[in-house]
């Protein structure tokens, strides 16, 4: 088995305000998040194995649902996002990716693009959700409960690239673009339209996302100016950002959030200026266009550059989520940071009991303590409770105790430590069954024995039947040098 805990913090003042049903970018790679942490002994314990594993809040119960998007376990990177139910500005905010190769897959939380659990992440409102890399069929995916694919169009297609996040399309500014077909979801006359965008020159003007022909009424068309460094809603009377879009060559976030007459503009998650329409957005039977608008046909019309992580949402979004957007995907919202933990799994659910924070407990002299659920056949003989890793631990106590009453074809048990079993902390004769065929009856050890690093505590079932037994065994210890703990 190899498993093993990373914790995701979201630190207090991050964000602006507090956020529900958030959708954080993880990158799973050997540097993430502020921290550059190196996170691919994720993929060293589960090679291809993408679903064994979930993202769990503080109690260690409640999960988030995960849409994985891509997972390379060659290069040992993968494109992930999660919904957190909620992220509080006065507070940290912990989740914890729990892995672990001998647990069930985690397919009623975690999965690919189109699958229930992925969509999900995506619920809060969203439209449409373009990742940009190369879906089935040359399709661009879209990652909402809504299914809006589109398809690449153009004499020659638009290619994948590397992107801010994950892939990219590059499109020629030529006639390259995608077009989703319409659908009532796809109508808004609210909203909020989220791209990063990697223009390739100072001149280059064209549309990111635009649903109508601008000069057949007021819909939702967002254009790049690069000529006059802004972004503007394209309609017979445009209404454009302030002039700070002056990047090029690089990637940069650009927002656009109306309702009603009211427009208001972001670059890279601060506010870019506001506007006011002079008539109300109306729907229409036109598709979505991204990279052109409807009837485009000039390369003022076609985008030259990069285009990634295409967002568009039935409401409005906050200057706050705004900025929060900009943060994930720029992989500087959260810090990641290895995490001790001891973990269970029952049936196809895993579920993880947080012991402790090794950057505190596991310094020498400083108590901790281990559990071990015991489900095994009542025959079984030796099975493994814990092992000592790098550093020698001083066992205090052990505990063993009866979780139901489920120990009928059970003898006895013993426990024991060290090469051959040389110390005995409960014998066959305390650990006799009469002792634990009731919920909650318990046998004990208490003193003082060192085992050093690799050394093993063991279980020895005995037992007339092979029915699985259901007991717990906690052990309370201490590393006697820095950095000591049980697995």
């Amino acid at each position: 088995m190899a498993a093993g805990c990373i914790r995701i913090t979201i630190s207090s003042g991050t964000v602006g305000s507090d956020l529900t049903n958030f959708p954080i970018y993880l990158n799973l790679s050997s540097s993430a998040g502020t921290s550059s942490q190196d996170l691919t002994t994720i993929f060293n314990a589960l090679g291809s194995n993408k679903y064994k594993f979930g993202i769990f809040l503080s109690d260690f119960v409640t999960q988030c649902y995960v849409e994985i998007v891509s997972w390379d376990e060659t290069s040992e990177v993968a494109e992930i996002h999660f919904r957190a139910p909620s992220i509080l500005t006065a507070s940290n905010n912990n989740f914890y990716l729990v892995y672990d190769s001998s647990m069930a897959d985690n397919t009623t939380y975690v999965g690919i693009t189109g699958s229930v659990p992925a969509q999900t992440v995506w619920s809060n409102s969203y439209a449409v959700v373009y990742h940009m890399n190369d879906g089935t069929g040359g399709l661009i995916e879209d990652s909402t409960q809504y299914g809006n694919d589109a398809t690449k169009t153009g004499v020659s297609l638009s290619t994948e690239v590397t992107g801010k996040i994950g892939k990219a399309q590059r499109f020629d500014g030529v006639d390259q673009a995608l077009l989703a077909a319409h659908a009532a979801s796809l109508n808004l006359t609210s909203g909020m339209i989220e791209a990063w965008t990697k223009p390739q020159n100072a001149t280059t003007d064209g549309y990111v996302a635009a649903k109508g022909n601008p000069g057949a009424g007021y819909y939702y068309n967002t254009r790049f100016v690069g000529s006059s460094n802004v972004i503007e809603w394209a309609a017979a009377s445009a209404v454009q950002s302030s002039n700070v879009f002056t990047d090029f060559g690089v990637w940069v976030m650009l927002g656009m959030s109306f309702a009603s007459t009211s427009l208001a503009f972001y670059r890279n998650g601060v506010a870019a200026g506001t506007g006011t329409l002079s008539t109300a957005p109306s729907n229409n039977t036109d598709g979505l266009y991204i990279a052109t608008r409807m009837g485009g046909s000039t390369p003022a019309h076609f985008f030259d550059g990069d285009l990634d992580e295409i967002r568009i949402s039935s409401v409005t979004r906050t200057s706050s989520w705004q900025n929060a957007t900009y943060l994930s995907c720029n992989d500087t919202l959260c810090t990641y940071s290895p995490f001790k933990w001891k973990h269970i799994i029952t049936s196809d659910i895993l579920v993880a009991t947080l012991l402790a924070d090794p950057s505190f407990t596991t310094s020498a002299g400083r108590t901790q303590v281990f559990l071990k659920s015991i489900t095994n056949a009542a025959n079984a003989g030796d099975v493994t409770v814990a092992t000592v890793t790098t550093e020698s631990c001083l066992i205090k106590s052990i505990v063993v105790k009866a979780v139901s009453a489920s120990q009928a074809d059970l003898s006895n048990i013993a426990i024991y430590g060290g090469d051959g079993k040389i110390v005995t902390f409960i014998s066959s004769v305390d650990g006799d069954v009469a002792n634990l065929d009731e919920v909650d009856e318990q046998v004990s050890w208490t003193g003082a024995v060192e085992l050093g690093a690799t050394k093993t505590i063991i279980a020895t079932l005995t037992g007339v039947g092979a029915t699985a037994v259901d007991l717990l065994v906690t052990i309370e210890y201490m590393a006697c040098e820095d950095g000591g703990y049980l697995a």
